[in-house]
């Protein structure tokens, strides 16, 4: 009963320490003259003068808990917002912001409007503006955008099959970014030229930024080429969806853009922090 006890108290106080909504609080502050983010080595200030609307994104399963306390912080200085969050979470709209409930581990329709609405803001976000972005696991799942001539069914069956081969996350989101409109930097790419504060909850080992929700504003250190040897390594290039295979071709043959990569003009404003992570677990026991 002891060693329960222990246990039970131990497991606990790591779920503390990396409790989303806390979490963000301690990241985000403001105060009459501007914003902060704390989370980096050098904490990243902007004052009220040089932002001209601020917007509000973000996916996964603590993503609900996070927007809150951003919207907390930020009140009403978002312009606009929308979230991709789990189907038990909150009402459909809430404010400015809008949570539009998406599916995990697999995507489903709510991942794709919610991908689509993200995106539209995204783009809709101009160079004196600021997109706070709040990421945790599950992201990649309930925000999914897959490219033209790919069906929504067709990328879900794809990712089925990684599972059931055995594949590492790693490779499950190498490919996932290169079947995305927003993975793979891509939703950077969509943001540029406004700034952008990437706040992350990671859940994946080592927390590479390009496997976190698989990296929507990171650069992606993969190729086309390097999705087709995971499906070949795993033996199910055969099979993938014939749409699948053919738009990973196309574009390991250059007839689509890759992913943005490290030095793109794209990630020039915009900053990832981890504001939580296994190792914040490991530490609040």
């Amino acid at each position: 009963e002891w060693a329960r006890h222990t246990l039970l108290r131990l497991f606990r106080a790591g779920l503390k320490a990396v409790e989303p909504s806390a979490l963000v609080a301690r990241a985000l502050s403001v105060d009459t003259d501007g914003i902060m983010l704390e989370a980096l080595a050098t904490p990243a200030y902007l004052p009220w003068s040089r932002i001209g609307s601020i917007y509000l994104v973000g996916a996964g399963k603590g993503c609900e808990a996070m927007a809150q306390s951003a919207r907390s912080i930020l009140s009403h200085r978002i312009r606009a917002g929308c979230l991709a969050v789990p189907h038990a979470a909150s009402p459909v709209t809430s404010g400015r912001c809008r949570f539009i409930p998406a599916g995990h581990p697999f995507a489903d329709e709510g991942s794709r409007i919610a991908a689509v609405a993200i995106k539209d803001l995204l783009e809709a976000a101009g160079p004196n503006d600021l997109v706070i972005s709040l990421l945790s696991g599950g992201a990649s799942a309930m925000v999914s955008l897959p490219p033209a001539g790919v069906t929504p069914e067709d990328k879900q069956t794809t990712i089925s099959l990684l599972l059931q081969s055995g594949a590492s996350i790693a490779e499950i989101n190498t490919v996932r970014r290169h079947l995305s409109g927003l993975k793979g930097g891509r939703a950077a790419e969509a943001a540029f030229p406004a700034r952008v504060w990437n706040l992350i909850l990671s859940d994946v080992p080592g927390d590479d930024l390009a496997t976190i929700g698989s990296g929507l504003f990171a650069p992606d250190p993969t190729t086309y080429v390097d999705a087709i040897r995971v499906l070949a390594r795993h033996r199910i290039g055969h099979a993938v969806p014939a749409a699948v295979r053919s738009h990973l071709e196309q574009g390991a043959a250059g007839r689509h853009p890759d992913t943005p990569t490290v030095g793109d003009v794209v990630f020039q404003r915009t900053v990832n922090a981890i504001i939580g992570s296994n190792e914040t677990a490991l530490e609040g026991i």
